[in-house]
């Protein structure tokens, strides 16, 4: 199941993704610039990428990073759930009379991820991932939370320090 110790099981830290998230943002400048990847946004596609750092409520010393696309399924730990972002919105906002979820913009002032969480192939719970939020989003089922510590959405890397927890495990603490 659950490790209760914080346990990395990608490779990098946050820290790290992030970094290389930056270096090849600065890499690809030049390619932002051109015709389809100006259409790509514009039609709200969404970000390149993004590092979420996952957690679950259940075991609180339980952490997990992972640098992903749109559309990429991904395990958590090790687990018998996965994730996928399914879409990004990148000025979130809800209509209070109508509860539904509209994008006010296409700048990115109330930037949020929509994550399908999976167990073996079946989904199970869905939420979203804020990135102007600090405190998670807990999912209904599933139990994991996810916290977006960095994207880069038209060749722009928006990047947050991970809060005192993050940086304790990526230092390789209990």
């Amino acid at each position: 199941m659950y490790s209760h110790a914080y346990r990395w099981t990608r490779p990098l830290s946050a820290l790290a993704l992030c970094g290389l998230l930056v270096a090849a943002s600065g890499l690809n400048v030049e390619a932002k610039k051109n015709k389809d990847t100006h259409e790509k946004h514009a039609s709200g596609a969404g970000p390149d990428s993004v590092v979420l750092f996952i957690g679950n409520r259940m075991f609180p010393d339980f952490a997990d990073v992972v640098s992903t696309r749109l559309h990429e399924r991904h395990l958590v730990g090790d687990s018998d759930f996965s994730f996928e972002v399914q879409s990004f919105n990148p000025h979130f906002s809800i209509i209070d009379s109508t509860k539904t979820i509209v994008a006010l913009s296409d700048e990115p002032k109330n930037p949020a991820f929509r994550i399908m969480v999976y167990r073996a192939d079946e989904a199970v719970d869905s939420t979203w991932a804020f990135y102007n939020l600090d405190i998670p989003h807990f999912s209904r089922t599933s139990a994991l939370w996810f916290r977006v510590l960095c994207f880069d959405y038209r060749g722009q890397v928006f990047k947050k320090e991970p809060p005192h927890e993050e940086k304790k495990a990526s230092a390789g603490g209990h």
